[in-house]
């Protein structure tokens, strides 16, 4: 269980399944067919496939800060558009609420 803040700022419980919604300020924005095949392999190392990026969710993966991420899977995020910054950013909004 998660324990999540709407809005408002109440406090809610979700049950957390196999992927998390995330708003996203990178590449993300664009639709999986308009990706280059680096961009693609990019986001695939990260765990991303054509589905999940469509529908603007994000794999797990996406809850570990920037410094617990190897320096390929960096490598691949700065490709997509990410630094430590933009990436921490959106892990502390989903996952440290």
């Amino acid at each position: 269980m998660l324990r999540i803040a709407d809005d408002m700022g109440d406090v809610q419980t979700a049950r957390v399944t196999r992927f998390i919604y995330m708003t996203c300020y990178a590449k993300e924005l664009s639709q999986w067919k308009y990706l280059t095949n680096d961009e693609r392999a990019a986001a695939m190392l990260l765990g991303w496939d054509c589905q999940i990026w469509n529908e603007g969710m994000c794999p797990l993966k996406g809850e570990l800060l920037w410094r617990a991420l190897s320096d390929e899977e960096k490598n691949a995020g700065m490709m997509l558009g990410y630094n430590e910054q933009l990436w921490d950013t959106e892990v502390m909004r989903e996952y440290y609420v």
